[in-house]
């Protein structure tokens, strides 16, 4: 009767021990997924980072080629049925979506330790806030209350193992106040402008002027464009080497895709190439005859700018390259109002 008292406890005993593990392994709070966070380089000249995994979505970034982010290893298939998005970070508490054909991954999970010194660092203080109020409690005999302060809270982990230590912020507010905001302004400059007419080239540096149009939903939706329609009114200067009697206009318009090559506090530093259309008209007497002449020209454009924004103006210089039946330089200032 003894030996059947102990083999009972000793399967109660068991039974008990084998629901206390299975309950421990369902409750056991789980660990950050970091395995699925690797370090991605974009691998096209510019890369569009959107809102949401939407081709619709607001363009909220662009990142240059070689430029290195960390992103979901997984690739999300975007809401509309079509691409295939990696959610990357951009900066602390702050996400977009990529095309997968437009960046590489480059492997690794780096993303682990430095989240884990994240982790540490933010909750550094609590841990010392706590001490802090432990030795004063010990020290009044525990009789006093010290008042509650605001303390840092313990991270939280979205679906794809980046950290995030502050509320979700997207869009071009947060990343591009200026390189992606709506402006319209004027253009004044110099180009050394150069034309085949009469015998030969003719070159001569002349003002320009007109108006500039810069940001996205121009044309296309969310489609960041540059637009230029500049005007030399009367004839150029060159016109004084064989006709003393010249009148006429120039008009340029041009249309530049920009892509930014440093981001600037409240500014940036950009490139941008488009196509350009040259259009004159001149009255001129050569040789005791008078004549016309009109012309249509297509070419292209090259543009490296600079521009700064102060409430709500922003100031721009753009050196440009000309290309058409002749190529010059240009040097244009622009002042735009943002929309």
């Amino acid at each position: 009767m003894a030996g059947v008292m102990v083999i009972f406890g000793f399967k109660r005993k068991t039974l008990l021990l084998t629901v206390w593990l299975g309950l421990f392994v369902v409750l056991m709070p789980k660990t950050p997924l970091y395995a699925s966070v690797v370090k991605l380089v974009v691998v096209k000249p510019v890369a569009v980072v959107y809102e949401r995994p939407d081709f619709d979505s607001p363009v909220i970034y662009q990142l240059p080629a070689k430029k290195q982010v960390y992103g979901t290893r997984k690739t999300i298939v975007g809401e509309a049925g079509l691409g295939l998005f990696h959610k990357i970070r951009l900066r602390k508490g702050v996400y977009g979506y990529i095309l997968d054909t437009e960046v590489r991954s480059l492997g690794g999970t780096s993303q682990n330790s430095s989240a884990k010194d994240a982790k540490k660092k933010d909750l550094a203080p609590i841990k010392k806030s706590r001490k802090s109020k432990a030795a004063a409690k010990s020290k009044d005999g525990g009789s006093t209350k010290t008042s509650k302060s605001k303390e840092k809270t313990k991270p939280k982990e979205d679906s794809s193992g980046f950290q995030i230590s502050q509320p979700q912020k997207t869009g071009p507010k947060n990343l591009g106040p200026f390189f992606f905001r709506k402006y319209v302004g004027l253009n004044l400059g110099m180009v050394k402008y150069s034309e085949k007419i009469v015998e030969g080239t003719k070159s001569s540096q002349e003002w320009m002027a007109g108006i500039k149009l810069t940001g996205t939903d121009w044309i296309f939706k969310n489609f960041l464009l540059d637009i230029n329609v500049n005007v030399h009114v009367g004839a150029p200067q060159f016109f004084e080497d064989f006709s003393t009697d010249a009148s006429g206009f120039l008009v340029q318009a041009d249309l530049t895709m920009p892509f930014m090559l440093k981001p600037l506090n409240n500014g940036a530093i950009y490139g941008g190439l488009g196509p350009l259309v040259s259009a004159s008209s001149y009255k001129f007497n050569y040789l005791g005859e008078q004549r016309d002449s009109q012309n249509v020209r297509l070419g292209a454009v090259v543009m490296l700018g600079v521009g700064y924004e102060l409430g709500g103006f922003a100031f721009r210089l753009e050196p440009k390259y000309y290309w058409e039946k002749s190529r010059y330089f240009g040097v244009l200032a622009g002042i735009q109002k943002r929309l």
